[in-house]
């Protein structure tokens, strides 16, 4: 597919403040008037959008979403193929080059309505923005992404006769990389995952809980699952479910595409589903080639690999710097660390287990000590500033530790914060934690009884 540098009608600068013109932004050729209508698509207050860079996890997260939208109607899900149901806002214009009919399949259908994009920020519809319509954004390691792209395009018969080299040496690193990186998509999104009407999560969090996602992203909908109905998804969503599902397939899209290649070399569209199963299919050098574009964009982007993949808690921070645990490369994998010692006897391992089982004791009951100080602290030290004029929460729940309580400029709590901590902040125009320590400025939470 051919593609040329685009610029939307406006930007979202109310969302993110940068210099937009800087952001290169490239999609199919002579595509404006199908760009248009999406920035003009008329957004309705209770549409769920599922946003990613392609290849992230997007048909798994969009299953989970009908589904918990839909009452958890295993039935139709099972007898419908799930583009149908939920349908990918830009198949009808890369298909046909039908800017209206894309549009129009959407505005066919009846609320609430589950739509997929894999657009970037920039790009989306102007009112997603105004009306604030939930948002739920999927990351995931590049490396595994652009692997499981090649696989799903030879499928379809786009890159038939295509060598893995080949595809990333011409497809790749010439035009993707350089056109449309993973990173700048992914770190837009990152950037503002704090929104109530954001959920940001990444495939590698998925496969680690999925259970917690499910719970979460219920939570979000605010649609509350039975016991029975939890237990039926993890099924459902499992990957022997996932990869054997014809519904879950995009069996219906590859045959309206209908390439003449499609089929001669078949792979499932859910394939292996496995966190860093690019090392098992690219060769050392090709990722170290990729990774470059990879570290370059993250330093553009002032982020780490490991933050966008959510590997490192946010409200954990100051527990995981205890743990010491080795360097991420760029890949997202753990740096394996050389051991001097070639040989090495049980002795030798069990004193070094005994060692570090003691040094880990100490950790602990250091880092136990100083919350403990801290929380007596908080308790002693007067109060900066307490601010009261905040009295709803947008969600009825209760924050993680150091997670975001209040966003700046917003007028409503997003959670309160757990017994015997603050909502705090550096400022009145700062975004607020949930903190032990109740110096700065305070915003006071209203009591709120969530009920049974």
């Amino acid at each position: 597919m051919e593609r040329e540098l685009v610029i939307p009608k406006s930007y979202p600068i109310n969302l993110i403040d940068k210099d937009w013109s800087k952001r290169e932004l490239y999609f199919k050729k002579d595509s404006k008037d199908f760009l248009d209508k999406v920035h003009d698509l008329k957004v309705r207050d209770d549409d769920v959008w599922i946003v990613t860079y392609p290849k992230c996890g997007t048909t798994w997260m969009q299953e989970l979403l009908w589904l918990l939208m839909n009452d958890c109607d295993f039935e139709t899900a099972l007898a419908t193929d799930q583009e149908i149901r939920s349908p990918f806002m830009e198949f009808g214009f890369y298909t046909y080059g039908d800017a209206d009919g894309a549009i129009q399949t959407l505005e066919d259908l009846s609320s609430p309505r589950l739509i997929k994009t894999h657009l970037p920020l920039a790009l989306l519809p102007a009112q997603l923005w105004q009306k604030k319509a939930k948002v739920v954004y999927v990351s995931r390691n590049p490396l595994d992404a652009l692997v499981s792209s090649y696989y799903h395009g030879l499928s379809w018969g786009f890159y038939y006769g295509q060598t893995m080299d080949q595809f990333f040496e011409n497809e790749i690193l010439r035009k993707r990389l350089v056109e449309e990186t993973p990173i700048a998509h992914f770190a837009e999104f990152y950037r503002i995952r704090h929104r109530p009407w954001i959920y940001y999560t990444s495939f590698e969090n998925m496969k680690d809980n999925l259970r917690g996602v499910i719970e979460n992203v219920a939570e979000f909908l605010n649609k509350p699952i039975t016991h029975e109905h939890m237990e039926r998804l993890l099924k459902h969503l499992s990957f022997e479910q996932m990869k054997n599902n014809p519904t879950t397939n995009h069996l219906w899209e590859r045959k309206i595409v209908n390439h003449p290649n499609a089929g001669k070399e078949d792979h499932k569209f859910v394939r292996r589903g496995k966190v860093n199963g690019y090392k098992d299919e690219l060769k050392p050098d090709m990722i170290d080639k990729i990774n470059c574009f990879i570290n370059a964009e993250l330093q553009k982007h002032d982020v780490t690999l490991e933050n966008i993949l959510l590997l490192k808690k946010e409200y954990n921070v100051f527990i995981l710097s205890f743990g010491r645990s080795p360097p991420l490369d760029a890949s997202g994998g753990h740096r394996k660390l050389k051991n001097k010692n070639k040989k090495s006897s049980p002795q030798i391992g069990r004193r070094t287990t005994l060692g570090t089982m003691r040094e880990a004791t100490l950790r602990l009951l250091l880092l136990i000590g100083i919350v403990l100080a801290g929380g007596c602290a908080a308790h002693l030290t007067k109060r900066s500033f307490s601010d009261q004029s905040v009295h709803g929460y947008t969600t009825e729940r209760t924050c993680w530790w150091n997670e975001v309580c209040k966003e700046e400029f917003q007028s409503l709590f997003r959670c309160k914060c757990p017994q015997f901590s603050y909502c705090r902040s550096p400022g009145r125009y700062y975004n607020a934690y949930c903190s032990m320590t109740d110096t700065g400025y305070i915003w006071t939470q209203p009591n709120w009884d969530w009920g049974p």
